[in-house]
């Protein structure tokens, strides 16, 4: 998804609905991934 982003963002042609298309499946990665980061060092620490 990010290589199409920035392809995109090279070219500069554009508009806001790739990005919006290609962006919120790595918010949701990123949701996952941080709040399972955080679980976890939580989880050892006690």
């Amino acid at each position: 998804h990010f290589i199409v982003i920035s392809k995109a963002v090279y070219m500069k042609d554009a508009p806001a609905e790739l990005f919006i298309h290609h962006t919120w499946p790595m918010a949701v990665i990123a949701v996952v991934t941080l709040t399972a980061g955080a679980w976890l060092f939580r989880r050892r620490m006690s």
